[in-house]
């Protein structure tokens, strides 16, 4: 098996996703479409909200996905049943590579670890 460094050898290698590396980076589907390149981040609440309500909404309707232009752009939790991944509807995902000893862009993956530290 060939390590992460070593598949970089060669140049028309691509990275391949890797939970450990957190190399998966979400984009804007709407503004990659208009031409722009913007990372977006799931996040336990929206940038307005304060820090306990955000979490009541978190518990109620999930985490969401917002976008600096375009607002939030996806809901995990929108509807009672039915709900698509963000990848099929919302983002575009792309594989990047991580150097070693760079850390992965995407550290609040999941839409509960951001009350980890508060427990």
């Amino acid at each position: 098996s060939v390590s992460h460094e070593e598949s970089h050898t060669s140049v028309n290698r691509y990275c391949r996703y890797q939970h450990q590396y957190k190399n998966r980076v979400y984009i804007c589907g709407t503004c990659y479409q208009n031409g722009n390149r913007r990372e977006v981040i799931p996040k336990p609440y929206e940038g307005g909200d304060s820090l306990w309500s955000g979490y009541v909404k978190l518990a109620w309707s999930g985490y969401v996905i917002e976008c600096e232009k375009c607002g939030v752009i996806y809901r995990s939790r929108q509807y009672w049943f039915g709900n698509k991944a963000p990848e099929q509807d919302s983002v575009r995902t792309e594989i990047i590579h991580i150097w070693p000893g760079e850390e992965g862009r995407q550290e609040n993956t999941g839409p509960y670890s951001a009350l980890i530290p508060l427990l």
